[in-house]
């Protein structure tokens, strides 16, 4: 099947990529790959909040850290350098920390 031929992907204009992370500490690997793995995210994230904040407004990267545990880890191990990448990408308005210390869920 030749994509360029399909009827629906004529009307397409745009597409929008998302990056995502989810936080299941023990889930989908072991705890400590999980915090290694989402420090180096936050890290990555806010570094790519700064360089692309030349960019026009729709194709400037953000990012949320989805809880608020990861980002205490990641500011306890941080560098300066991070740590001022991340302080910068914080008040640009285009990376945030999710309110909740961690995910709750009914069977705790």
């Amino acid at each position: 099947m030749n994509i360029k031929n399909c009827a629906f992907m004529s009307a397409v204009e745009t597409i929008h990529l998302i990056p995502h992370t989810h936080v299941d500490f023990g889930y989908t690997d072991l705890p400590s790959t999980i915090d290694r793995l989402q420090i180096d995210f936050t890290r990555a994230a806010a570094h790519l909040v700064n360089e692309a904040g030349h960019f026009d407004e729709p194709a400037r990267f953000r990012w949320t850290v989805e809880v608020a545990e990861v980002a205490e880890m990641f500011l306890k191990q941080a560098t300066a350098e991070d740590r001022a990448a991340f302080d910068a990408a914080i008040a640009s308005g285009r990376m945030e920390i999710g309110a909740m210390p961690f995910h709750t869920t009914g069977l705790l």
